[in-house]
């Protein structure tokens, strides 16, 4: 189901097709907006299998606010194989509040230690020409660590 509720829901539509090729998700992926998971709205959720094994992914969308988006995607974390937070601010605009903020860089040091990826968008404005809106990743997603052992366990036992 590919149900759109709010204007940040579009954000899914600029970075799928980054995520898709970074993590080589497959056309046969189950993709579900606003489920509820453990008391927590997810935004996105994913589910594919890789061989023998399913996959999970977390997307939180925001329009503007990095602290909550960042807040969320800490929550979430256990959730899911990876988590990314996406924000339709252009990267600059990131680099802006992270670095004049101790609060921001803090949430973002945690984010990072959990293994969370986050992605901006950016937009470029040129005269004459569409808009052109790019996905940039900041931080790329790491595996939950508890994936990664089950991972490896299961390739000795091969």
């Amino acid at each position: 189901m590919r149900e759109i509720r709010y204007g940040e829901d579009l954000l899914f539509n600029d970075v799928f097709p980054l995520l898709r090729r970074y993590h080589q998700i497959p056309d046969s992926v189950l993709i579900r907006r606003h489920v509820i998971i453990n008391n927590l709205e997810i935004d996105v959720f994913l589910k594919w299998r890789c061989g023998f094994q399913v996959r999970t992914m977390i997307l939180e969308l925001k329009s503007k606010n990095l602290l909550k988006l960042l807040d969320q995607c800490i929550r979430r974390r256990q959730l899911a194989d990876w988590v990314y937070g996406v924000i339709d601010l252009n990267i600059h605009t990131v680099f802006d509040i992270i670095l004049y903020s101790d609060e921001y860089l803090q949430k973002l040091k945690t984010a990072r230690d959990l293994g969370i990826g986050l992605i901006a968008i950016y937009t470029e404005h040129e005269p004459k020409k569409m808009l052109l809106r790019k996905p940039i990743m900041i931080l790329k997603s790491k595996m939950r660590p508890k994936s990664i052992l089950q991972y490896l366990l299961e390739k000795v036992n091969e």
